[in-house]
């Protein structure tokens, strides 16, 4: 999405990258859509690269999940982003009190496409930290 100083590349490579975080992107209202396809061809190409190659220091944030700081992380397994259980096999290691959800078959948006199961997976983990039950 940064490398390319050729315009329509780059507008598709945008778009290809919205639609690649739902499992039917064809499925979402128009204006939802066209309000994320417009949020991501809005981003420069320096904010792009930004985003993509900044540092990030989590030592801090491992220092937390040591000393206790809940941890809550919620994937898709259809996700073509981010590698769920990769991710949760880090974070295992410095979160004491960390639980992962999976949702089969949710794509990166789980909150969306998912959003009941999101939902409750999201309250038994806040009820868990607050020690309700």
């Amino acid at each position: 999405m940064q490398q390319t100083q050729d315009v329509a590349p780059a507008l598709q490579s945008r778009i290809n990258f919205v639609r690649g975080c739902f499992n039917d992107p064809d499925a979402l209202p128009a204006t939802y859509y066209a309000a994320l396809v417009g949020s991501a061809l809005y981003t420069g190409p320096e904010d792009i690269s930004r985003i993509l190659s900044r540092q990030q220091d989590p030592s801090k944030l491992w220092e937390a999940g040591r000393d206790g700081l809940p941890a809550w992380s919620i994937y898709g397994s259809e996700d073509k982003y981010v590698d769920g259980e990769g991710i949760n096999s880090i974070l295992s290691q410095h979160f004491q009190n960390f639980e992962a959800y999976r949702i089969e078959g949710g794509s990166h948006t789980v909150f969306y496409e998912n959003e009941d199961m999101f939902v409750k997976s999201l309250i038994r983990f806040a009820k868990r930290v607050q020690g309700c039950h």
